[in-house]
């Protein structure tokens, strides 16, 4: 054991430390320690870490570092520096800090990868979405709705068998014909219907079904005569003349029906908003002619 090493160690034994406890204050590996005080410094890494390893060791146990190195010069080998620092180990920081950057730009990719996913779902689903304003003119409601009835045993129809004998004194009008309903596409905010009849007004019925629902009716257009205004209960109906135009704004069509001449309208079944632009159309001369 060297003079140095004794010194190092008496001063550890003074203070109660063990070379355990030195070696979790300095970070210095026990090996080293007793390498140190020992005085058989070819165990350590090189000259550097001897003059680098006693000053640590002495600071530790309570001694002068510099005056210990500059007194026991010539036992340790030379440095090719004089400067002489504690060495810390900082490798697993290094490491540390360099996969926290690698997560950190994993993460910024996928972010950026899943944003553009996003926008281009968004814009798929808009571009794909169909436009309130694309109505076919000239659609005919009452295409579908206008059935052919079979004849009847016998070989008669139904309004054949209504009929009353000629000699019967009275005699019952027959039924006005539905009038034949056209979409005119949109008018505004408003589904625009040319009703075409040669009667001079056809009856609109609004019934609320499920619930209550707010129902505007205007005469002709939106601006003209305000005729209704209200809630309109559920279960109640509320008859209309369209003699020339109405315009009828239904709160809830989910809750409501509207019916020109007897003939439902399409109202969407929603909870959104549906407006409608009646304008009556005469067939009378056209009849005639």
């Amino acid at each position: 054991m060297s003079n140095l090493g004794q010194l190092l160690k008496k001063a550890r034994v003074e203070k109660g430390m063990t070379l355990d406890d030195v070696q979790e204050l300095t970070k210095i590996r026990k090996r080293y320690l007793e390498a140190i005080e020992d005085g058989d410094y070819k165990v350590l890494p090189g000259p550097f870490y001897v003059r680098a390893f006693v000053k640590t060791y002495a600071e530790t146990v309570g001694l002068n570092a510099d005056e210990l190195l500059e007194l026991y010069r010539g036992d340790m080998p030379e440095s090719q520096t004089d400067t002489i620092e504690p060495i810390i180990q900082s490798r697993r920081r290094t490491r540390s800090t360099g996969r926290t950057g690698k997560w950190v730009s994993s993460i910024l990719m996928w972010s950026f990868l899943i944003l553009i996913v996003i926008v281009v779902y968004l814009f798929y689903i808009k571009g794909a979405e169909p436009k309130d304003d694309q109505v076919a003119d000239g659609t005919k409601i009452t295409d579908d709705m206008q059935q052919p009835q079979p004849p009847s045993e016998g070989g008669t129809t139904p309004d054949e068998e209504a009929t009353p004998p000629a000699d019967e004194t009275e005699v019952t009008p027959p039924e006005p014909a539905p009038p034949e309903i056209v979409s005119k596409g949109r008018s505004g905010k408003a589904y625009w219907y040319a009703v075409k009849t040669p009667e001079p007004s056809v009856k609109v019925e609004i019934s609320a079904s499920g619930g209550d629902s707010w129902i505007t009716v205007y005469k002709k257009k939106y601006d003209g005569e305000k005729l209704y205004n209200e809630t309109l209960k559920d279960g109640v109906t509320e008859t209309f003349d369209l003699v020339d135009g109405l315009y009828i704004s239904v709160t809830r069509p989910d809750f409501a029906e509207v019916k020109v001449g007897g003939i439902p309208l399409e109202d969407g079944d929603s909870a959104v908003r549906r407006r409608f632009l009646l304008h009556l159309e005469s067939t009378a001369d056209s009849a005639a002619e």
